[in-house]
């Protein structure tokens, strides 16, 4: 009988992870963070999780230090056709239902997921400066490789 051996040796990518908290539109985010950061963090295809899960991405890759930059939304809202009672006027109800990227960390409105190794950035500075900006509630660095979910930050 043969032998099997699945090599689990695949390279995992470095990359930082900065959530933040803001109420602002993902537009209006992206262009203050690129005035904060100086950066140019443009709008990208849309992040396909699951059959109906969408997230907004905005994206730039800095071409000079080999260093993609991604704004994504932790939420987006699915319609899901719901069944009233059975003597109803109508037979379906669509009803919107949140989703989220993350769903570990629900009370993070963005990520902004920088691909390179921690040592090349000063994340207190980045963060300090994403602080700085009208209508950031709060910034921090995750633990990425703690969080269950992080393959839906592959893309």
């Amino acid at each position: 009988m043969a032998i099997h051996r699945l090599l689990d040796d695949f390279e995992e990518t470095e990359f930082t992870l900065i959530a933040l908290h803001s109420h602002l539109e993902d537009y209006r985010l992206a262009y203050w963070l690129n005035k904060a950061l100086n950066i140019r963090l443009s709008k990208a295809e849309t992040i396909e999780i699951a059959a109906q899960k969408v997230f907004e991405n905005f994206e730039w890759l800095n071409e000079q230090e080999d260093v993609m930059w991604n704004l994504v939304a932790n939420t987006t809202y699915i319609q899901k056709k719901r069944r009233k009672a059975v003597f109803s006027l109508f037979e379906a109800e669509e009803q919107p239902v949140k989703g989220y990227l993350i769903p570990e960390m629900k009370k993070v409105d963005y990520f902004l997921k920088i691909d390179t190794e921690e040592m090349y950035l000063n994340i207190s500075d980045i963060t300090s400066k994403i602080q700085q900006i009208p209508n950031i509630i709060t910034t921090y660095k995750v633990a990425a490789n703690q969080l269950k979910s992080k393959t839906n930050l592959i893309f």
